[in-house]
């Protein structure tokens, strides 16, 4: 059996965070903050959504043609 492991980081300080299986949320290591899975999961989400976007956007974007005299040199 196959596991997929995601390192996830804390929202409020950037620490690592852990799963408290008897709170059934995540903990971080460092601040002691706690967060719901999907809580967490969506704030990831949103993040990948707005890098893509982005990415797309610099794909979107003509690149810039050299001018005769610079493609000379």
């Amino acid at each position: 059996m196959a596991f997929e492991s995601i390192n996830y980081q804390c929202p409020a300080c950037g620490g690592p965070l852990h799963f408290a299986s008897a709170e059934q949320k995540l903990v971080c290591d460092y601040c002691d903050s706690r967060f719901e899975v999907e809580e967490v999961e969506a704030l990831y989400r949103e993040r990948q959504d707005k890098a893509d976007a982005k990415a797309d956007a610099a794909a979107a974007t003509p690149k810039p043609v050299a001018d005769d005299a610079v493609q000379e040199l």
